[in-house]
Formats: structure tokens, sequence, C-alpha cells
């Protein structure tokens, strides 16, 4: 990692140096620094070496990348967001395919993120060593650097879903397929390690940093503090929600082919302008609506409680349908939904067990009882379902607890999709398919947001009567739809009644401004209106198990989005106001890092994702919002993918809280809690001419390493 003025930047944010006026200066980075210089910052990763902890072993891989791995939702603006950091990142596939296949997943680089302010940026560079100019619209704010490859920022990203990348996090080990850990999962490879050199010291050892959009439990906490997982390596959790997700009811506009194989598209009359100016023609549904539709009473698109939220007007194509055969057939309704352990579900799955429940909204029997990373399902009246030969993970299988499921009323299928197809009848005979025109109420599942996108927009395979239908809908991230940067084919959101109200008079697109609205003024645990630290403000009681709502509770930090107190009436749960499914995709660190390189990766990620960063390491100043941005004209890279960064308050606690040694909370704690490196670089520089021509030089500065990491290795 080479130490110019961005690194600084994050070193002393980090050191507790007051931001503004460092953000302001104007020195800039001599293009001479020595390679003594450039040596003593090191890149992401450990030399390949064991080393012994408490009695047990670590290995370090010697990649020199940060390792992440987890939920599918954010993949693609994580690594776009990586590539405007540095050299050019990937993604990889975390799924092998089939069951069987030899395939082990595969890596993608994501399209340009491109961000039209002052000054104007394209990001995701083909070339490795790619620096800015200011004459060029090609841009990274820590590149590498063509006389010194290897160094400068690098990251990579497996998406694996949510639960699988928990489980990486607090395990801390390698645990992808082939993998020689006791917690190898089959059905889950990770390319960057296995694609050149499948032995085992090419595997990752562990990771670095992890997403979910399932925050931690206690037993995940538990499990992160047990010896010889984390804990024991890389000191207390962190945790913390990063982004704003929210998740759309996605549906394909055409629902099917004529007799004549003529497309027939949904009559959509009303249509929701999105921050890049793109307007799309969406369906209106209420959360009656979709109560119905997810819990298998509304069952086809011809439904009449559909048409009368649609301007009354019938939802079939007036030109290559017609009116009677829509009448008599429609178009069944078919719900898809994901196999793996999903914090998407876990998100779509709160919003049903608190909306649902209500009989002013819905009346029928709601099988969404709580909110988990898996649908409600019935190991007992399964149809001899089981999944465990797509992913070892899976909890779609006998004798499973109801305390994994979403409700004990089963709602899974036999039916899976591999990516490419769908198998009827993969395991067990629970069909998916509707009887004549009306919707089973069972899931098709899959592995992935990608892999769900794909199931939504596959060619229309229902036959009935002459026509060949489509019919499908299902609950996914919002960068997968359009007007998404990363949505393919014709994927579109429905337009959800906003609040709980079974007749909704206004209705929201999953936009990041209207997510950012359902968040409203819940604060951070132990915090004021403006984030800063307030513990007399907001400490509101978690169950006993839990611990309560301080800043230095991981718990806490998602905690308090869906816990009322007598300042905060509503749970993001069932937001009153703004886009109804919102929910967020949380951050899982460590507070010690093996290498200075290492911990200055994350503070890079985190603090430019945050917007604490204003220059990069050139001296040149960073398009201000040209991450999270929301604003009309010139949206950030997350908004052009409908995902956002959490509001200002959140960001400011994150700051002070993770990224600052002596900042209001730090200062305060008997045990800070910001992450550092265990091994402390000292501050050096060195200046060169006067005035406007002075140059000076930096190497890193640390921070004193954090007192809990002690003679701890870290990740």
């Amino acid at each position: 990692m080479v130490n110019f003025k961005h690194s600084l930047l994050a070193a002393t944010i980090i050191a507790g140096v007051a931001a503004s006026p460092v953000l302001a200066q104007t020195t800039t980075i001599s293009a001479k620094a020595t390679a003594q210089q450039l040596g003593q910052i090191q890149a992401p990763g450990l030399a390949q070496t064991t080393q012994t902890v408490s009695g047990a072993t670590v290995n370090y891989d010697g990649d020199t990348a940060l390792h992440g791995a987890g939920a599918t939702s954010i993949q693609n603006v994580l690594i776009r967001a990586m590539n405007c950091l540095g050299t050019p990142n990937k993604v990889g596939n975390g799924q092998p395919g089939a069951a069987g296949s030899s395939a082990i997943g595969s890596l993608g680089a994501k399209v340009p993120g491109v961000f039209s302010g002052a000054p104007a940026m394209v990001c995701n560079n083909t070339s490795s060593n790619v620096s800015f100019t200011g004459g060029t619209s090609t841009y990274e704010v820590q590149p590498q650097l063509s006389a010194n490859p290897g160094y400068g920022f690098q990251g990579k990203y497996v998406g694996t879903g949510s639960g699988f990348g928990r489980k990486m996090w607090y395990w801390f080990g390698d645990v992808f397929d082939g993998g020689s850990s006791s917690h190898a999962v089959t059905g889950v490879a990770n390319p960057f390690a296995t694609t050149a050199n499948p032995t085992p010291d090419n595997r990752w050892s562990h990771i670095q940093y992890a997403f979910s959009d399932a925050p931690i439990s206690a037993g995940d906490l538990a499990n992160y503090n047990t010896a010889g997982n984390a804990v024991t390596f890389a000191g207390p959790a962190v945790q913390f929600p990063l982004f704003v997700l929210p998740v759309a009811i996605a549906y394909d506009q055409q629902y099917g082919l004529n007799a004549k194989g003529k497309a027939m598209v949904f009559n959509a009359q009303y249509a929701a302008t999105y921050s890049n100016g793109a307007t799309i023609s969406s369906l209106r549904l209420s959360a009656a609506a979709y109560c119905g539709i997810f819990n298998g009473s509304i069952t086809n698109w011809n439904d009449a409680s559909l048409k009368a939220l649609n301007k009354k007007v019938a939802l079939f194509d007036p030109t290559n349908d017609t009116a009677a055969r829509w009448a008599a057939d429609g178009a069944p309704i078919r719900l898809v939904g994901r196999l793996d352990n999903s914090g998407t579900t876990d998100v779509f799955t709160r919003h049903l067990s608190a909306v649902c429940s209500n009989p002013a909204v819905y009346t029928g029997t709601n099988k969404y009882l709580n909110h988990a990373e898996s649908l409600p399902y019935n190991a007992a009246a399964n149809g001899n379902i089981d999944y465990t030969t797509v992913r070892g993970d899976v909890n779609y299988k006998p004798s499973a607890a109801a305390s994994k499921f979403a409700g004990t009323t089963n709602t899974i299928s036999s039916d899976y999709f591999n990516g490419s197809s769908i198998v009827y009848g993969y395991t067990g005979t629970v069909s998916s398919l509707p009887a004549g025109s009306v919707g089973s109420g069972n899931f098709i599942v899959t592995n992935g947001g990608g892999n769900l996108a794909k199931l939504l927009t596959l060619a229309d395979d229902l036959v009935l009567n002459s026509v060949t239908l489509n019919g499908k809908i299902g609950y996914i991230a919002a960068d997968f739809v359009q007007p998404s940067v990363d949505s393919s084919g014709g994927l579109v959101a429905a337009l959800l009644g906003i609040g709980s109200g079974a007749a909704p008079t206004a209705f929201a697109a999953p936009t990041v401004k209207n997510a950012l609205t359902a968040i409203g003024g819940i604060l951070p645990p132990e915090s004021s209106p403006s984030g800063t630290y307030s513990p007399s403000t907001e400490n509101r009681p978690l169950p006993v198990a839990d611990g309560t709502a301080t800043r230095t509770n991981p718990i806490a930090w998602t905690d308090v989005l869906y816990t009322t107190s007598s300042t905060q009436t509503y749970s993001l749960a069932a937001p009153a106001v703004g886009y109804p499914i919102t929910g967020t995709t949380q951050f899982f660190g460590y507070t010690c890092y093996a290498t200075a390189g290492n911990r200055q990766a994350i503070a890079e990620l985190l603090g430019t994702s945050l917007g604490q960063f204003k220059k990069d390491q050139a001296g040149n100043m960073i398009g201000k919002g040209f991450l999270n941005a929301t604003t009309a004209a010139t949206p950030g890279i997350f908004d052009q993918s409908n995902i956002g960064i959490m509001p200002a308050a959140w960001q400011a606690a994150i700051a002070a809280t993770f990224l600052s040694s002596t900042s209001d909370v730090n200062s305060a704690l008997a045990t800070p809690i910001y992450i550092t490196s265990g091994l402390v670089n000292t501050a050096a520089s060195a200046s060169t001419g006067t005035g406007a021509k002075k140059v000076t030089t930096y190497t890193l500065t640390q921070p004193a390493a954090n007192p809990a990491c002690g003679s701890l290795p870290g990740a």
C-alpha cells in the first residue's frame, strides 16, 4: 500500500487529528518516494506464514488484497466503490453450479462507476496501473503505480449470501468448498483461491471483512467470542450498518407470449422517477396486496384487488392479449425466493411479519411469524425436500429446527433454479406449478440475488390454453431492478403503498431517498441527533441476554433500528413513511488488523464510502459525494445502483467510534473500540523546496495500538 496523500488522511483520522484542517491541507506528495519508504507500507494481507496464539494456529496466505465474503445484495456496488479506490477489483460468484458440477464459480468485473459531478469521474479501470491526471476522467483515489505494482488499494469479495459471510467472519478460517476446515460447506466455492492453484496453500486463510443484510445475533456474537474463533486472533467484534438497502418486490414487465408469439406486457398505469432521471412504469401494490400474494391468497395477476390498485384498469396488454382470455386465465402468480441463508430474506420476512399480522391490513392467515434468513417452512410436511446437495448450509431439509425459519407453514417447493433452467422435482414432491390458472403459493428457490434476477426474467415457460406465461414475482435487492446500472432485462420493482394501511393514498419506489426517509430519525446507540456521543440520550435497553444499547455492544448498532423507546416510536420493520421494505447491510470487521496496510485499507474503504475524505493520494479534491450523493443531477455511484449509505448522524457516529482513536467516544471509554493494527509504524516526513514548490513525503502514521489488541496477530 503506497502511502500517498489519501493514506496519510486515513491515518490521521484514525489517530484522532481534527478532520477538517487535515482534509483542507494542500501539501502534495513527492513522486520520488524511495523504495524504502514505499516498502514501509505493507499491502493488505500478511506474508505467507503460520502463527500460534493462545495455543491456536492461524495460517496467513500471503494474498495482498483484502478478502471479503457475504451478501450478494451489495456485491456490485462494493466492487465498484473499490474500483474507485484503487486497482481494478473483482467480485467472485461463490456458487459452483449445479450439484455435481466441477465448476468453481466465476470472476467478473463490474461496469464502470460514473460520477458526473465536479470533477467528473469514471471508476473501474481496465488497466491495473492507471492513475488520475487532471486532463482525464479515469479516476482512482489510491491507485497502483506502474513503477511499483503490487502497492495500492485492492480488494476481493465473494458473493456467498449473508449467512455464509457471517460464519466466515466469526469462524476466522477457510470454510470454502474444498477447504481443510471442518466448517467447509458443500456448494460454496472461492474462485479467487482455486482458479490458478487449487492447493491448500493458495486458499484464503480467513477474511478481513464481511457484509450481511441480516444483523448478528447473540448466538453469532457468542460464536465470535469462542476460543479459537475470531476473537482469539482479531480482538473484539465490529458490526454496524453501512449500506441502506431497499428490497424490491420485483417482476418481469413481460408476463407472457400470445399464440402468435407476440410479447404481452403488463399495462402499468403509474410511473416513478429515479435519482438518475429515469422514469419507470410499474404496478402498484398495497401491503394488503403483497401480503396476499406472498401468503398465497392472491394467486393470479387478474385478481380484482390488483385492478383496483391500478386505476381500476385491467393489467393485461390491450394490444397482444384479450379481455376474454385475461378474465379466464390471466397470468398465474409464481413465487420465487432464495435458497441460501439470505439477509435479503431476513429484511423481507421482517417486514411481512410486522405488517401482514395486522388484521387491519391483511385478513388472511399470515405465514410470516418472525424474521429469518429462510422462508416459512415445515420439515414435517415438506414432501421430502432436501436441498443440502445444493448447499451444505441450507436450512430446507428434513428435521430442520423450526427456529431457523420465518414461519412454520411450508412455502418451499421441490423446484430449483440452477442458474440456467428450473429443475422441477429436484428434490421432494411439493410443486411450484399452478393448478390451471391458480398459483400454488410455493416458492421456486435459487442461490443468490444474481440467480434470482435471472429466474424472474427467465423465458416464458408456462403453457396455458395456447399462450405461454411467466407471472413470476419475488423479493430482491433494489440494485437488481431498473434503472440501476446493475439491472438487466425487463425486471422492474412494484410501487409499494406507504405505511401499513390497507388502502394507501401514496406509493413509493425503492429509491435511496425513499429508503432514507423510512429510516427517518432513528439514531445510532448513545447518540445525539447529530451523531455525537451522548450516553445519557440514546441508551435504549436491549433484552438482558443481549446487553444494553451502548456503542461497545456490536448488537446494539442494529438493534436500535428495530426497537422502540421514548424517543423512537417506530421500527424500520414497518416504517410509517418512505419505502416500506427497507433494511440495512451490515459491515462486519475486526478491532485488530494484521498489518498497517490492512487497517489502512479498511479505513480507506469505510472513510471514502462515508464521505470522510476530501482529497485523494495526489492532493486533488475528491468529487463531493462521488460515492454517496443522492442529488438528482449528480447521483453518487451507490445511488445509481439504488443502494445508499446510512444517514448523516450514523456516518458521524461510525467514523468517531471506529475510525478515530481520540474522538469523543473513544476518549470517554475505559476500553476504546477503534480499529487499529498491532504493528505500529512511526511517523516520518521529509520536505524539499519552499513555498508553492514545497513537496513533503510521508510514511504511514499509525495510532497507538488499541489496548484490546495487545500481541494479537489481527485479521
